[in-house]
């Protein structure tokens, strides 16, 4: 079911008292502060997809006003950073020295457009690390390494692609030193 909205960008709050919970996509993301204040403001929680470090960290800037409000924000859930929190909660440890995770779009399907720019975007561009619970900075696309996936996927090389928000959903939610 698609739902189109259109949204008068001066009554945000009105927008979250009809709809109970929202999530932000394009356009509204350049209006993270606005939707996430006016969610606190009416008492409504919080749920988004992101993976882009900076729009979580945004969100996750309300953190205190949230708690205080009684209401939940839940930044960056989609599949990285959302999904792997999820695996690694179901391990049920309260804290880890080190979380590595990778992920590869799959191979026996066509990469949309989106997917292939989002990869490519990455190439030479500064990652913020977080290793032995230092921050330090690779580049898109280095440190090349084979992992071995389970059956049938098998040994796939991968690299450092690109930023997501692993490093900070993780940290805070697991005490990791190394992301």
């Amino acid at each position: 079911v698609l739902l189109q909205v259109h949204i008068r960008w001066a009554q945000p709050s009105r927008f979250c008292s009809w709809f109970g919970g929202f999530g932000l996509l394009r356009p509204f993301h350049t209006h993270v502060r606005t939707f996430v204040r006016a969610a606190i403001e009416s008492g409504v929680h919080y749920v988004d997809v992101a993976e882009a470090p900076g729009f979580v960290r945004q969100v996750q800037a309300f953190d205190e006003e949230a708690r205080q409000a009684d209401v939940a924000l839940m930044s960056g859930m989609s599949v990285v950073p959302g999904l792997t929190a999820l695996l690694a909660q179901s391990l049920h440890f309260d804290r880890a020295d080190s979380i590595r995770t990778f992920v590869a779009p799959g191979t026996r399907g066509s990469r949309g457009l989106a997917t292939v720019r989002s990869l490519l975007g990455g190439v030479g561009q500064p990652l913020r690390m977080l290793r032995n619970s230092r921050e330090m900075i690779a580049r898109g696309w280095s440190e090349p390494e084979w992992i071995v996936f389970p059956p049938p996927i098998g040994w796939r090389l991968q690299y450092l692609a690109i930023e997501t928000a692993d490093r900070d959903v993780l940290s805070r939610e697991f005490d990791a030193q190394g992301i």
